[in-house]
């Protein structure tokens, strides 16, 4: 296998550099600009919270209320006052809806933050925000202002720390250099991890990490990553355009000029909002285990340089310990995304154990930088089955391989899958009717494994996933003098022998 043959993507640039390899160095066709599919800004809400917009207008006020009652239950009970009036000019109030409290126990009140968020020019927006001790002051020069609530409101013992606010000049009067830095988003992190994609930390944490409790971090995203366009409307004077651009894509997968094509599983990181306990491993003392196998796979990544990375489920760990899956999705796949590497995932039986659907960790998936996954036809059972083709190296860019993402599901349901009410990934992938390969000496079909290997408690039926599916698989889309059915290896996860396996094709 060749080393790698495709460059890290740096930034928000999908210029890709030439490959490393001297024998691809005439292979182009990938290494262009594509031009990204841009976002009108003007069109996102600004009464909603939704993080993953990359948003333009800036905040004009925030605020931290405390309540009793869960506000996703009485929003408008818990929401700051506010007039008709006010609500026109600074915008309404949108509830960041994650507690900082929820570490707090149970006599500790909901605390969450607010802010508005406005498109009027004459308003002044938020450019910088300071997290500080009680009689403390900002000691930068500006308009500051101070909410009320502490941080800490509700907490035992907790001293205080509030949050400071400044205000620039009006969304009108600011430079380009200044709409650069305006403040754009609010969120919550869990944990003593990176946050999430494009934002930053605030030090320092409301909820201090002790014991069992986990650290609670306020986090911002600054800045309008955005490019400004031309283009004339129904022959009317040429119209400015503010469009907003996603994360960095990954860019086409292919094979390199010698033919080949490196895939790097990982499977089972069993990732935690705390950074992990150690298991299956002789390390003594083990601690912080989550980083410690981020930098495993990062110095895997170095050594192996695929072009492809699949993480083959259990990302999260489940069992209680990931309580709230967004701030450890937005870990685990931090090694790969660093070195510009296209990934793609598929869900293992833990990843969805406590709460977060596997629909709303896709959707999170794919806000971040590089990925390749998808949701996957609605009418197969599961989320995130799906193809993706690995094209040839020549201009041609001829489909030569397919990759079958399949979501296994997580625990038999017994009666349902009994009676076949259920469709399956196999039902999705079967395009043909043919043979399974044979043993060239032998003789034998290929198509029976070890057996008497399971132990007890395994599944003792069979759903007729290799004969229907897997078997009967294409290699590809041609179809001038047949298909090939041939399925080139399978990966999957749920062993924890190894963390990852490298596939040469």
């Amino acid at each position: 296998m060749s080393e790698n043959v495709q460059n890290p993507v740096k930034g928000n640039s999908t210029n890709l550099e030439t490959p490393a390899e001297s024998d691809d160095s005439s292979v182009d066709w990938w290494n262009v600009t594509v031009s990204e599919t841009p976002v009108d800004a003007a069109s996102f809400p600004l009464d909603v919270w939704a993080p993953l917009l990359p948003h333009t207008t800036g905040l004009s006020e925030i605020t931290i209320i405390e309540c009793r009652i869960d506000p996703s239950l009485a929003e408008e009970l818990c929401a700051p006052d506010s007039t008709t009036e006010q609500d026109a000019i600074k915008g309404k109030w949108v509830r960041v809806k994650r507690d900082l409290n929820i570490e707090g126990g149970y006599i500790s009140p909901y605390l969450n933050v607010y802010y508005r968020r406005t498109r009027r020019q004459d308003i002044n927006l938020v450019t910088d925000i300071e997290l500080l001790a009680d009689k403390q002051e900002p000691s930068s020069p500006g308009t500051w202002h101070k909410v009320p609530t502490s941080l800490r409101a509700g907490i035992f013992r907790a001293p205080p720390l509030f949050l400071w606010y400044r205000t620039g000049n009006t969304a009108g009067e600011m430079t380009a250099v200044e709409r650069s830095n305006i403040i754009t988003e609010l969120d919550v992190l869990y944990g003593e991890d990176v946050p999430w994609y494009g934002f930053e930390k605030l030090e320092p944490p409301t909820m201090p990490e002790r014991g069992s409790v986990e650290a609670t971090w306020l986090t911002f995203r600054r800045g309008v990553k955005c490019k400004t366009s031309l283009r004339p409307v129904d022959s009317n004077p040429v119209l400015t355009m503010l469009t907003c651009l996603a994360p960095p894509r990954a860019p086409p997968l292919h094979f390199s000029r010698s033919g080949k094509f490196k895939i790097m599983q990982v499977a089972d990181l069993h990732y935690s909002v705390s950074q992990g306990v150690c298991r299956d491993s002789d390390r003594n003392p083990c601690e912080h285990s989550d980083n410690l196998t981020s930098t495993l796979v990062g110095k895997a990544l170095e050594a192996e340089k695929p072009d492809l990375v699949v993480f083959s489920g259990d990302q999260l760990n489940g069992q209680r310990t990931t309580w709230d899956s967004k701030s450890v999705l937005a870990k685990f796949a931090k090694a790969v995304t660093e070195k510009g590497i296209p990934w793609a995932a598929v869900f293992g039986n833990h990843d969805e154990e406590d709460g977060m659907t596997k629909e709303e960790q896709l959707l999170l998936m794919k806000g971040l930088p590089y990925s390749l996954v998808d949701r996957g036809p609605k009418d197969v059972h599961g989320v995130g089955n799906y193809i993706l083709k690995v094209l040839s190296a020549d201009a041609s860019k001829t489909h030569l391989l397919t990759l079958y993402f399949l979501d296994s599901g997580s625990y038999t349901k017994g009666y349902w899958d009994f009676f076949g009410f259920i469709p399956t990934a196999y039902d999705w992938i079967r395009e043909a009717y043919a043979k399974a390969d044979s043993d060239p000496r032998t003789r034998k079909a290929l198509d029976v494994g070890t057996s008497g290997q399971e132990s007890a408690g395994n599944a003792k039926t069979n759903a007729g996933f290799f004969e229907d599916g897997v078997l009967k698989a294409m290699e590809n889309d041609h179809v001038g003098k047949g298909n090939a059915p041939e399925v080139k290896a399978i990966g999957n996860g749920h062993c924890h022998s190894k963390i990852s396996s490298s596939f040469k094709i």
